[in-house]
């Protein structure tokens, strides 16, 4: 190496890691992973259920506006399936 020549270890590291940008990328990546085993979950039960249970996935599904999810065709089968919000959320109407 030349005397003149300035190496790599002296300079400064001109780049600081962003922490909060690292741990955020990391918890959507886990999320993403997350959501796609849990259709994977749905999937499979979808393809491995019987007429019934294909059809009691369809219409809750449907008829809840994606919040709930039943196999159970003898019940969903009686009535309508009402929307049922997550926990800490609530249900708003929009106006047409």
């Amino acid at each position: 190496m030349n005397p003149n020549e300035e190496s790599s270890t002296d300079k400064p590291k001109s780049t600081a890691k962003n922490w909060d940008k690292i741990v955020k990328e990391f918890e959507e990546e886990e999320e993403e992973i997350n959501e796609s085993q849990v259709v994977g979950l749905f999937r499979k039960i979808y393809s491995q259920g019987d007429e019934e249970t294909k059809k009691a996935m369809i219409k809750s599904f449907t008829e809840s506006g994606g919040t709930v999810l039943s196999t159970n065709w003898q019940q969903v089968s009686k009535d309508k399936v009402g929307v049922e919000p997550p926990d800490g959320c609530e249900l708003k109407k929009w106006e047409k």
